[in-house]
């Protein structure tokens, strides 16, 4: 695109003559900046004309890059914050897993270390409802786990939808900025 937009400024410059804009703007007058030769004088200001165009072309093509810059950025770092928002959110969901097993396991250990220490029929007896007790429990805690993994499907989907709309901005953008430019040129 700055490539486009600089040729199209480069283009605008070559179709000027700047020896004749001067000669009719100022005619005879030129003379008072080339020491009475009007041709000089025409020379020097030709010169100062063409050096306002470098500059304005120049001028031109740093603000178009800077502002591409900026947005491009801005978007960027709009980016970056989803993926590190679900990141984070990845890392919390696995450490409550990790959790929810020890807990299970720590659970299981707990019910085989008491069946030692009982007759056998109160050892069955407990340990049945120990493991139903147990077992409600880990349900409640499967059922919490699976809510919090709907919830954060939802929300990585939404993120998702976010990256994407901010994608398509950004190519509405590049189209709009190569639009600019193509008129520039015309």
């Amino acid at each position: 695109l700055k490539d486009l937009v600089a040729w199209a400024l480069s283009r605008s410059k070559q179709d000027i003559d700047t020896s004749a804009t001067i000669e009719d703007l100022y005619g005879d007058d030129a003379s008072i900046f080339g020491d009475g030769d009007a041709a000089e004088g025409n020379k020097v200001l030709v010169t100062l004309l063409e050096g306002m165009l470098d500059r304005v072309h120049t001028n031109a093509l740093d603000r178009l890059e800077q502002v591409a810059t900026e947005k491009i950025e801005h978007r960027l770092s709009h980016v970056e914050a989803i993926i590190e928002e679900i990141s984070q959110e990845d890392r919390i969901r696995m450490e409550e897993e990790k959790r929810d097993r020890e807990s299970a396991r720590e659970a299981l250990k707990h019910l085989e270390n008491q069946a030692d220490d009982m007759p056998e029929n109160a050892r069955l007896y407990y340990s049945a409802l120990i493991k139903q007790d147990e077992k409600k429990r880990l349900l409640q805690e499967i059922g919490g786990v699976e809510n919090e993994l709907t919830r954060l499907d939802v929300l990585l989907n939404e993120k998702r939808t976010a990256v994407s709309g901010t994608l398509r901005e950004i190519a509405a953008e590049e189209k709009q900025l190569q639009r600019s430019a193509d008129i520039s040129t015309a």
